[in-house]
């Protein structure tokens, strides 16, 4: 099978979705703001800050990862990536989501932020990359580029970074990943079909995690 065509037929490899309405789905996004089925009839969930004054929303938190069972280091950790589809944007980083890896507490060390160790942020480089309206792109980060057969043709792109905390060893716990904005009042809409991580690419051991958010 060539790429083109993998590019079209994405893989159930580590495959799972998460409902909205479940409660599930209200561990996924948290407390902030809560997601509806997109209008355009789209998969995945939908966010819009509104289009008109007062536009402050809460937050939006979208995260996936790790059971409590399982542990994953830095060093084991290849990349992670969204698929989603970015209908608009004030322009500026204020309305683009970004993806956040955080690593574990650790107690035993200082620098400790209140919850976590230290965290990555990984902001999409707009003045780097033309995003063009409701254009479906894939956002990934890490030392491995997304398996192309779960793409299903996104255009990748690859993300920024922005440190807060203690210097992040490879023999780190990660506690999560996530997708994210910020709180202000700039207007962005934008449907999140997808979102995974890999393990290992290197190794015959090789993991993937790909969260489906169904409406």
């Amino acid at each position: 099978m060539s790429d083109q065509q993998k590019a079209t037929m994405p893989s159930k490899f580590g495959y799972a979705q998460v409902k909205l309405g479940t409660s599930g789905a209200a561990a996924v996004y948290g407390t902030e703001s809560v997601p509806v089925a997109d209008p355009s009839l789209r998969p995945g969930w939908y966010y819009e800050k509104p289009k008109t004054e007062p536009a402050t929303v809460g937050k939006v938190n979208l995260f996936f990862g790790l059971p409590t069972t399982e542990t994953l280091t830095v060093q084991e950790y290849s990349c992670m990536w969204a698929i989603l589809s970015i209908d608009h944007y004030a322009g500026t980083s204020e309305g683009l989501p970004w993806m956040t890896m955080y690593t574990k507490y650790d107690a035993a060390r200082a620098g400790n932020a209140s919850w976590y160790r230290s965290k990555e942020d990984y902001p999409i480089p707009f003045q780097r990359e033309l995003i063009r309206p409701g254009e479906r792109v894939c956002i990934f980060t890490g030392n491995h580029i997304p398996p192309v057969e779960q793409l299903n043709g996104a255009r990748m792109i690859h993300l920024g970074s922005s440190k807060t905390g203690p210097p992040i060893l490879g023999t780190d716990a990660i506690q999560f990943f996530a997708l994210q904005t910020n709180s202000t009042s700039v207007q962005s809409a934008f449907c999140v079909e997808s979102m995974g991580y890999m393990t290992h690419s290197d190794q015959p051991n090789v993991t993937q995690y790909n969260l489906n958010l169904v409406a």
